[in-house]
């Protein structure tokens, strides 16, 4: 579709309250809430759905995306998040929230004749555009021909920014999945004089949050729990001595090796074998 047909509106308008519009347009299911504080709220999310924040509250959110993707943010006027299509929300927030959604009822849309595909957008994506949820608000209280042209205007922007914003978490995605294979790679290198080797590279906050966000834990803890799993794996499928697996990991000796081992198992090298060799026979 080229446009969203938002002519004689009269008799798709429903109204909860003066404050609460909802209204379908072809695809498009468009309502206004006003959602008051909750500590529970879970919601499967059926189809492709944006989210505009608008009004002038505050209020501190933490939502979980599925399984994976936790978020912890401060809704306020000019937040827009996108949530795909086949995730589960679970979301609690402690002030009430006035928020225009737009949920698509098909996967692709064209809007100033461009081709917008949402089906490819895989990632819930979460940012700032006061301007986008001034045009909201407009259109959210203003249902009637006039709007064509902002509804328009209004997906093409936010539908192409939430692109670039998804190409862009990919790209840092990719980024840190190679540093990750990196550092399982040259597990004996990863300290030079003490320095771990990646700090600099991580020096980015983006970089460093992406990677945190990816693998649950900061890149130096997660090099230590590499070096850890590749330890047991030594400790139990070869012979090879405490010092030398210590010297294998890049250990600066075997007391070390022993400390950091314990510290992440409860358990000593000796002992993890020990046990593992039990088990096994």
């Amino acid at each position: 579709m080229k446009h969203i047909e938002i002519t004689n509106l009269s008799n798709n308008l429903n109204l909860y309250n003066s404050n609460n519009p909802e209204i379908q347009l072809g695809p498009l299911h468009i309502t206004r809430m006003r959602y008051p504080a909750s500590n529970a709220s879970k919601i499967e999310i059926n189809a492709p759905t944006l989210a505009f924040v608008l009004g002038n509250n505050q209020a501190n959110v933490e939502t979980q995306i599925s399984t994976s993707q936790q978020l912890n943010f401060t809704g306020q006027f000019g937040l827009i998040h996108f949530v795909p299509k086949g995730t589960f929300n679970a979301s609690s927030w402690n002030s009430t929230i006035d928020v225009m959604t737009i949920t698509f009822e098909s996967d692709t849309i064209e809007v100033c004749d461009t081709h917008l595909s949402l089906a490819s957008i895989q990632q819930s994506i979460l940012y700032f555009d006061p301007l986008a949820c001034t045009i909201a608000a407009d259109i959210s209280l203003s249902l009637n021909e006039n709007n064509q042209t902002a509804l328009d205007y209004l997906l093409h922007r936010v539908i192409t920014k939430v692109k670039k914003q998804e190409e862009h978490s990919t790209r840092l995605t990719q980024q840190v999945e190679k540093i990750a294979l990196d550092i399982r790679h040259n597990l004996p290198d990863l300290y030079i004089d003490g320095k771990f080797i990646y700090d600099s590279v991580l020096d980015d906050h983006e970089l460093r949050q992406a990677f945190i966000e990816r693998f649950g834990c900061t890149p130096h803890t997660f090099a230590l729990q590499a070096k850890i799993d590749s330890a047991k794996i030594m400790l139990c499928e070869t012979s090879f001595s405490l010092a030398d697996i210590a010297n294998i990991l890049g250990f600066s000796d075997q007391s070390h090796f022993a400390r950091v081992f314990k510290s992440h198992t409860a358990m000593t090298p000796k002992s993890y074998r020990l046990n593992s060799t039990n088990f096994l026979s």
